[in-house]
């Protein structure tokens, strides 16, 4: 799925890892993975998608720190980020 531009999968009650191989979407602009029940750490991977404009892993249960790669591209001024779980602050 090179032209996938938007992945909307909030609130669809997934369970499980983010999938590393999201980071392959490379013309993905838009990811919403909220209001799951995800677990575990964002995966590296996500830095690859350098089109990423939204992001949205808020309400899940994720661990971990948040990658210093995509932390680059989520700050950016040209990209919205939330991640939130029940042990960190909302990036915004």
């Amino acid at each position: 799925m090179p032209s996938l531009s938007w992945l909307i999968l909030g609130r669809n009650r997934l369970t499980g890892t983010i999938p590393p191989e999201l980071g392959g979407l490379s013309s993905l602009t838009l990811l919403y993975l909220d209001n799951n029940s995800l677990t575990g750490p964002i995966p590296p991977e996500l830095a690859g998608l350098s089109g990423l404009l939204t992001l949205n892993l808020s309400n899940n249960e994720l661990s971990g720190p948040i990658p210093p790669e995509p932390m680059h591209a989520i700050l950016n001024d040209d990209i919205t980020a939330t991640y939130t779980t029940t042990r960190r602050p909302c990036i915004t």
